[in-house]
């Protein structure tokens, strides 16, 4: 063990220098860390003594993360292997810039109205993306969303980790005070029934709207106890809106946000929806009216053998600040998984059916309100 420039112990593993804790949840601890041979920072999530010696986990694990690794998206955290270090199991990926969602939200930021669906976005651009490549993530959580003023980064996508219920009987401990994770999961997965067969996204689609009400409101949408009670005897849990912000809020985000989180499954909608919703909602926020722009659906693209990707496209520069760009200036869609450049976007010849694009720009991913 080392020790930090905090005083914290640090763990020795081979091949890294370990720089920093970055954070910690129940299955483990992650750090920054620089890699010895490649000179380059990433980061290392330490996993916990029960699940390290799980060979399911580690064979779930190993198999899935291998696959990660050929998505590619710019909201989206890499996975780059995962390697034994003694008795540790050791998942390594990129290492994202930024604080986790969860921290922001623990010093009792309620993110204005704008930048909260603009994080959704981005968020569910990611979630789309792999889905069309067949990846969820399967218990998102806010912890597993790193933010910047201009950058939003998913973690966990693809790896196929599964909620975890405690047995029947087994008081839910509140080891995370509010961010207890079950209080993000769908609640097929909490009553062990699993996502709907070929519609496993419905799930992650629940998680963004639970995690889009707690931006918006400053609190999640549910309570432990109602949690535990929907756990033991099924009772449905009651979606907490703070007294009077419910109006106050764009009405387009809270009708999508009590879609998302609906019991039902196939009420949630798909991403098409989801986007259409998102743009409404960012839509009223700045008062423009809607755009009539569309794209024709692509099939699903095939993920090729495992071989190198190409190199990653260079970070685009930030808006300037000052005065936000209009809605239909940028043309980051969920069909295009967030990339593209705008300037040149045109809306190619329909085809099919016809849905409306997701228009975010990095405007309003800047932080816009605190209050």
């Amino acid at each position: 063990m080392t020790q930090g420039n905090d005083g914290s112990s640090l763990p020795t593993i081979e091949g890294l220098r370990i720089i920093c804790e970055l954070g910690r949840s129940p299955r483990g601890i992650t750090y920054k860390a620089r890699r010895l041979l490649e000179q380059d920072i990433v980061a290392v999530k330490v996993f916990n003594d029960g699940l390290s010696r799980n060979a399911e986990f580690r064979e779930r694990l190993d198999r899935n993360a291998g696959l990660a690794f050929l998505l590619e998206h710019r909201a989206m955290v890499r996975t780059l292997g995962v390697f034994q270090d003694g008795d540790r199991l050791c998942l390594m990926m990129e290492y994202a810039p930024g604080e986790p969602l969860t921290r922001a939200l623990q010093r009792n930021v309620r993110f204005g109205p704008e930048r909260a669906v603009a994080i959704a976005m981005r968020i569910g651009s990611a979630l789309s993306y792999a889905w069309r490549h067949g990846y969820v993530h399967g218990r998102l959580h806010p912890s597993d969303v790193i933010v910047t003023a201009d950058q939003v980064s998913v973690l966990g996508i693809a790896l196929g980790e599964k909620v975890e219920v405690p047995p029947p009987g087994t008081p839910i401990a509140d080891e995370v005070g509010r961010f207890n994770p079950l209080i993000y999961a769908a609640p097929e997965l909490l009553k062990g029934a699993g996502p709907p067969a070929g519609a496993e996204y419905l799930c992650d689609l629940y998680s963004l709207g639970a995690i889009l009400h707690h931006m918006l409101t400053g609190l999640p949408p549910f309570r432990t106890s109602a949690i535990e009670a929907f756990v033991r005897k099924g009772v449905q849990p009651a979606l907490v809106w703070p007294r009077d912000m419910e109006d106050k809020l764009p009405r387009n985000a809270v009708v999508l946000v009590e879609r998302l989180v609906r019991s039902d499954p196939a009420a949630r909608g798909s991403f098409e929806t989801l986007a259409d919703g998102l743009q409404a909602a960012l839509q009223e926020i700045r008062g423009i009216r809607p755009c009539v722009q569309a794209w024709a659906p692509e099939p699903p693209p095939v993920l090729p053998p495992v071989e190198p990707l190409p190199a990653r496209p260079a970070a685009q520069p930030a808006a300037a600040p000052g005065g936000e760009a209009p809605v239909d200036s940028a043309r980051a869609s969920f069909a295009a998984g967030g990339e593209g450049a705008e300037a040149s976007w045109r809306p190619p010849p329909m085809a099919g059916p016809v849905r409306r694009p997701l228009a975010v720009d990095a405007g309003a991913l800047r932080p816009v309100s605190y209050t």
